[in-house]
């Protein structure tokens, strides 16, 4: 089955279950509701913590602040506060694109346990998290070298970790992807470049679809946010429910 037929196809199966989409969207949106309340609680908490180093640095010599109980509590409550960052939106993934994940198989016609299905997604999350992670951390290092040093451009920093996360988001698109089969973490690799010339256009209509989206949900938001959030329910969510849909049937054997 081609490209062609199968988005035909999957878009049967999409309306014909329409009644469940609700399940999905509103799942979706918790995440994402739930992610920007967290996001901005670390901004706020970050910006206040940086106004007190910088009171502190200001009462104290530099050598002194830096080497200072109250510096040293602070740049402790900075790393704390980055690891709520990465393990709430850690959890709160897991469990509602879980729920997602789960109504897109059940959709589709996959046969998986519910405990099995919840398994395999904590660890094919754990997985590709984790490679998120070290991708940024890398860069972050990769960038301090450059300042240091000057010896290449930034912006090939830039676009280089921006080719990875491309390629770790499509491997771990596909992992979800094929979550009814054994190992979907071993399987994505091997899966993913065998399929990737029959899966790459919908990987890369979903990004498209994904941006698009995001950049008329800004425009809209500066103007009107309940708008916004209403072409956000509307268009957003369930076209990103439709391309799990297909990317799930895309990888079926």
């Amino acid at each position: 089955m081609n490209l062609i037929k199968t988005i035909k196809h999957t878009w049967k199966i999409y309306w014909k279950n329409k009644k469940e989409l609700p399940i999905a969207i509103i799942s979706d949106f918790l995440f994402y509701y739930l992610a920007i309340l967290l996001i901005g609680y670390v901004l706020n908490k970050m910006i206040l913590i940086a106004q007190q180093i910088a009171e502190i640095a200001g009462d104290l010599t530099s050598i002194t602040a830096m080497q200072s109980t109250q510096a040293a509590a602070q740049y402790k409550e900075v790393s704390k506060t980055m690891w709520i960052l990465f393990i709430g939106l850690f959890v709160i993934w897991t469990v509602f694109k879980g729920i997602s994940w789960w109504q897109a198989h059940k959709t589709i016609g996959e046969r998986i346990k519910p405990k099995e299905f919840i398994l395999k997604f904590a660890l094919v999350s754990t997985a590709w998290y984790g490679m998120v992670l070290l991708l940024f951390f890398l860069s972050a290092y990769a960038n301090y070298k450059v300042y240091m040093t000057q010896l290449i451009n930034p912006v090939i920093i830039g676009i280089i970790t921006i080719l990875l996360l491309l390629k770790i988001l499509y491997f771990g698109t596909t992992a979800y992807s094929i979550l009814a089969v054994k190992n979907p973490i071993k399987n994505a690799f091997k899966t993913g470049m065998k399929k990737w010339k029959k899966t790459i256009l919908a990987y890369i209509l979903t990004l498209i679809t994904f941006i698009i989206s995001a950049v008329i949900f800004y425009l809209i938001a500066i103007q009107n946010t309940y708008i916004a959030l209403a072409v956000t329910l509307l268009i957003l969510l369930p076209a990103l429910h439709y391309f799990r849909l297909l990317h799930i049937e895309l990888f079926k054997k």
